[in-house]
């Protein structure tokens, strides 16, 4: 499970970085409307 190592290592960091820019430019163009 190469999958569950990446997501343990920095692979988990990435991913809450990419949902936290994606709930930022969400709420950017939310607001805007």
């Amino acid at each position: 499970m190469k999958v569950l190592e990446f997501i343990g290592g920095p692979g988990l960091f990435l991913i809450l970085a990419i949902l936290v820019i994606v709930v930022v430019v969400y709420n950017k163009y939310k607001g805007r409307r």
